[in-house]
C-alpha cells in the first residue's frame, strides 16, 4: 500500500518537473521526466494519469513542430480522457441504483407502516362514532321530552303575554290620544285668534295636520289591539247603500292621488247595493287599500276601484277590487302582508307604520268576510275584499252619509319651489327630502340669505345636485327611487360632485344605520327629532370649513407649487387634474372653455362652481394663476425672453402679461428674474 502511494507521488512529481521543464523550454528534461511519468501511469493503470501524461506529450511535440507525433498524443489523450469519463459515469449509474434500490425499500416501509396507521384510525374512529351517536341519541330523547314540557309551558304563558301585550297597547294608545287631542284643539285654537299672522298659521297647519296622522295611526293601533285579543266591542251593524258609501270614500281620496300624479277611476257592476255593514270598519279597509295603493304606484298610472256581487255558500257576497299598476310584491311578501307591523326590509319607496293591511284583513273577517291579494314584482297588486250580504230581519239603523264624512288626514303637499335669494354668490343649499313639509321647515331653520333647491328623492335629487353643483346637502335616508345612502354614494364618488359637504337627517338612529351613513361619505349625522339650532349650526360649520380650505388654497404663499395638506384627496386629484390638462391646453395653444369643461364631461357653468368650490377662483382667475405660475418657472429656469414667455403662456400682449404679472406677484417679470 505504502508502495503503491510512493509510485502515486512520484509519478506527480514527474508531470510537475515535466511541465516546469517545457515552460522553461528545457525540452530533453521535459520529456525524460515525461517518460518517467508514463512508465509508472502505464505500470499503476490509471488512464486519469495516462490522459495528463498524453496531453503533455502532445504540448511538447506541437512545440517542437512534431505534428504527427503531437497528433498521435493528442489520440492517446482523448482516448485515455474518453476511458475515465466512462469509469465515472459507471461509477456514477452504479451510485445512483443503489441509492434508487434503497430509496424504493425506504417507501414500502413508510406505506406499510402508514397503511397499518390508518387502519387503526379507522377503527378508533368508528368506535368514538359509535359511542358518540349513542350519546346523542340518548340526548336527543331526553331534549324532545323537555321540549314537548316547555312546550305546553309556553302555550300558557303565550296566552298571558298576549293578554299583557294588549292591554299595553290598548293603555299607551289611549294615553296617546289625550295629548294629541290638547295638541291639535290647541294649534286649531292658535290658527283661530292668529289668522293675521301667516307663519302662525303656517305652522299650526302643519301641527294639525301631522297630529292628525299620528291620531288616526293611534287609533289604527288601538282597532288592532282590541280585534286582535277578541275584546273590542263591535260597532253597530248599519243599513245603507255600501256603493255610495264606497263611492264617497273614493272622492275623499281624489286631490291626494292627484298630486301623486295618480288617478282613482271608480266604477260598479251595480248602481246601488242595499245591505248591513259596519260603516267604521268599511271606511277603514277602502282607505287603508287606497292609500296603500297610492303608495305603491308610479306616477301617471291608475289606480282601479271595482264591486262585484257574487254568489255564495251563504247567498251572495259583495266583492270589493282595488288594482294598481305599481312594484308589486313577491311570494314571500304576499305570505306576511297582513302580519301586524310587517314591512318590506327592501322597500325605501314609502315606508309606513306596517298596521294597514293587517287592519283590513281584521276587520274584514269581523264582518264575516275575508281578504285576498294577487301580485307580481313590478307588475301591480289586486286586492279582493269579500264580504257576505246580509240583510237581518230587524231593520237596523240607517247609514248617514253626513255622519261619516271622510276627513283624510293628507300630511303630504306638494314639493317646494326653489328659492333662490338675490345674491347670487351667496351658498346652494339642496334640500332632498320625499316629505315636502319636513323639506320647508328645515329651509326655515337655516339662513333666509342662501339659495334653496328641493328634490323629492334621491334620484332627483343627484340630478339637480349635478345640475347646480350646491354648496351643501341635506338629505332623508328613507326616499323613493333611491334612498339616502346611495345618494351619499353617488356624490362622493362623482368627479363634479366629491367635494360637497352632505348631512344626512333621518329617524333611522340606531348604530349601524350610522354606521352605514358614516361609511357612504356623510359629514353629519342627525336623527329625528333634533333640535332646529343643531341643525341651522352643523351647516354654518360645515360651510366654513369648506371656506378655510378655500381661502388657505388662494392665500398658499406658494401659489400653486403647493396644495394645501387640509385638502382631501378627491379635491387634490381633481386640482392635479385641472392643472395638468390647462397646462397641455396652454402648451398646445389650444386653450379653450369648451375643451376644459367636456374633459371633466360637465358644462362650463358646472366646472365654474366646482373650481370656485374648491379653490376660491374662478375657472377664469385659475387660470390665469396657472399661466403666472408658468411664468415663474421660465423666468427663472429659462433664458428666453419676456415676449416669449408671454407667448408661451399664450399671451400676446406683453405689456398686458406684464402688467398682470405685476399685480399678481408683486414685481415685474424682469425684476423677479434679476431676484
Amino acid at each position: 500500500m505504502s508502495g503503491s502511494k510512493d509510485k502515486w507521488h512520484w509519478l506527480e512529481s514527474c508531470l510537475a518537473l515535466s511541465r516546469v521543464y517545457a515552460a522553461d523550454s528545457r525540452i530533453s528534461l521535459a520529456r525524460r521526466y515525461l517518460s518517467e511519468a508514463k512508465a509508472v501511469a502505464e505500470k499503476i493503470n490509471s488512464a486519469e494519469h495516462l490522459t495528463e501524461v498524453y496531453r503533455q506529450e502532445y504540448n511538447i511535440e506541437r512545440e517542437l513542430a512534431n505534428y504527427r507525433k503531437a497528433l498521435d498524443a493528442y489520440i492517446k489523450s482523448s482516448e485515455y480522457g474518453r476511458q475515465v469519463t466512462n469509469e465515472k459515469n459507471l461509477t456514477h449509474m452504479q451510485n445512483v441504483r443503489v441509492r434508487y434500490e434503497r430509496e424504493r425499500k425506504a417507501a414500502e416501509i413508510s406505506h406499510l407502516h402508514q397503511t397499518w396507521q390508518t387502519e387503526k384510525h379507522s377503527r378508533n374512529i368508528i368506535l368514538i362514532t359509535v359511542i358518540v351517536s349513542l350519546v346523542l341519541s340518548l340526548i336527543t330523547i331526553a331534549f324532545l321530552i323537555y321540549i314537548i314540557y316547555l312546550r305546553s309551558k309556553n302555550q300558557k304563558m303565550m296566552k298571558e303575554i298576549e293578554r299583557t301585550r294588549t292591554n299595553f297597547f290598548t293603555n299607551i294608545t289611549h294615553e296617546f290620544r289625550t295629548p294629541l287631542t290638547i295638541i291639535i284643539s290647541a294649534a286649531q285654537d292658535i290658527q283661530v285668534r292668529n289668522r293675521a299672522d301667516k307663519t302662525l298659521q303656517r305652522d299650526s297647519t302643519d301641527i294639525i295636520c301631522h297630529g292628525k296622522v299620528l291620531l288616526d295611526l293611534v287609533n289604527q293601533i288601538l282597532d288592532i289591539a282590541k280585534i286582535s285579543s277578541g275584546l273590542a266591542v263591535t260597532p253597530k251593524w248599519k243599513r245603507g247603500d255600501v256603493i255610495g258609501f264606497i263611492t264617497m270614500i273614493c272622492e275623499g281620496h281624489l286631490k291626494y292621488a292627484e298630486r301623486k300624479d295618480l288617478r282613482i277611476v271608480y266604477g260598479f257592476d251595480v248602481e246601488r247595493l242595499e245591505m248591513d255593514f259596519i260603516p267604521s270598519y268599511m271606511i277603514r279597509i277602502v282607505q287603508n287599500l287606497l292609500s296603500n295603493a297610492i303608495k305603491f304606484s308610479y306616477p301617471g298610472s291608475d289606480i282601479l276601484v271595482s264591486v262585484k256581487v257574487v254568489p255564495s255558500l251563504e247567498g251572495k257576497s259583495m266583492q270589493l277590487y282595488v288594482c294598481d299598476t305599481g312594484v308589486g310584491m313577491t311570494q314571500e311578501q304576499k305570505d306576511v302582508i297582513f302580519m301586524p307591523f310587517y314591512q318590506a326590509h327592501d322597500d325605501t319607496r314609502n315606508i309606513g307604520s306596517g298596521v294597514g293591511l293587517s287592519l283590513v284583513k281584521l276587520t274584514a273577517e269581523a264582518m264575516g268576510g275575508k281578504v285576498e291579494v294577487h301580485s307580481y314584482p313590478s307588475k301591480g297588486s289586486v286586492f279582493i275584499v269579500t264580504i257576505p250580504i246580509r240583510e237581518s230581519e230587524e231593520i237596523p239603523e240607517l247609514v248617514d252619509p253626513e255622519n261619516y264624512s271622510i276627513d283624510f288626514a293628507d300630511s303630504e303637499s306638494l314639493t317646494p319651489a326653489d328659492d333662490e335669494s338675490s345674491n347670487t354668490d351667496a351658498p346652494r343649499i339642496l334640500i332632498v327630502e320625499d316629505t315636502p313639509d319636513v323639506a320647508r321647515w328645515q329651509m326655515r331653520q337655516l339662513n333666509p340669505e342662501y339659495n334653496f333647491y328641493f328634490a323629492s328623492d334621491g334620484e332627483e335629487g343627484i340630478n339637480k345636485a349635478m345640475d347646480i353643483v350646491p354648496d351643501l346637502v341635506i338629505t332623508d335616508i328613507m326616499m323613493p327611487l333611491m334612498d339616502g345612502y346611495e345618494l351619499c354614494r353617488r356624490i362622493r364618488s362623482s368627479e363634479l360632485l366629491g367635494h360637497i359637504p352632505v348631512i344626512m337627517v333621518t329617524a333611522k338612529a340606531s348604530h349601524e344605520d350610522k354606521i352605514r351613513g358614516i361609511e357612504a361619505g356623510a359629514d353629519a349625522y342627525m336623527e329625528k327629532p333634533f333640535h332646529p339650532d343643531e341643525l341651522s349650526v352643523r351647516v354654518v360649520k360645515l360651510l366654513e370649513q369648506r371656506q378655510m380650505l378655500r381661502r388657505k388654497f388662494s392665500e398658499s404663499p406658494d401659489g400653486f407649487d403647493k396644495i394645501p395638506d387640509e385638502m382631501s384627496f378627491s379635491d387634490k386629484a381633481f386640482v392635479d387634474k385641472l392643472s395638468s390638462v390647462i397646462h397641455e391646453q396652454i402648451s398646445s395653444g389650444s386653450l379653450d372653455y369648451e375643451n376644459l369643461a367636456s374633459e371633466f364631461c360637465v358644462g362650463k357653468t358646472q366646472l365654474n362652481r366646482k373650481v370656485k368650490a374648491i379653490t376660491g377662483y374662478t375657472t377664469t382667475e385659475f387660470i390665469l394663476q396657472i399661466r403666472i405660475s408658468m411664468a415663474k418657472q421660465l423666468l427663472v429656469k429659462t433664458d428666453y425672453s419676456i415676449g416669449d414667455i408671454a407667448l408661451r403662456i399664450g399671451m400676446e400682449d406683453v405689456a398686458y402679461f406684464s402688467s398682470l404679472f405685476k399685480k399678481s406677484t408683486g414685481k415685474t417679470p424682469t425684476a423677479f428674474r434679476n431676484r
